[in-house]
């Protein structure tokens, strides 16, 4: 890990099962790092999978919206509001 660190992130993992066999994987670039990034609509599913534990559906949505147009939007308002969970 040393020799690599920080130009790549790798992980591994090693599963000992009850019969003694052991499997073991590794990958230099994990999901999400920039030489394996997650395409856009990727983002998007997870996006309102995780958001979608806080929020209702429709909720969501205006969230959703609310960050594709903040970089257009001269406030930060739209997005904390609809960020904000209805009562």
């Amino acid at each position: 890990l040393d020799a690599v660190f920080p130009r790549e992130w790798p992980s591994w993992v090693r599963i000992t099962l009850r019969d003694g066999r052991v499997h073991e994987a590794s990958v230099s670039h994990p999901r999400g790092d920039p030489e394996n990034f997650p395409a856009p609509a990727e983002l998007d599913a997870k996006f309102r999978t995780l958001a979608a534990r806080a929020l209702p559906e429709a909720a969501v949505a205006r969230l959703a919206a609310a960050v594709d147009a903040f970089g257009e939007t001269p406030s930060v308002a739209p997005l904390l509001a609809a960020a904000v969970p209805p009562v």
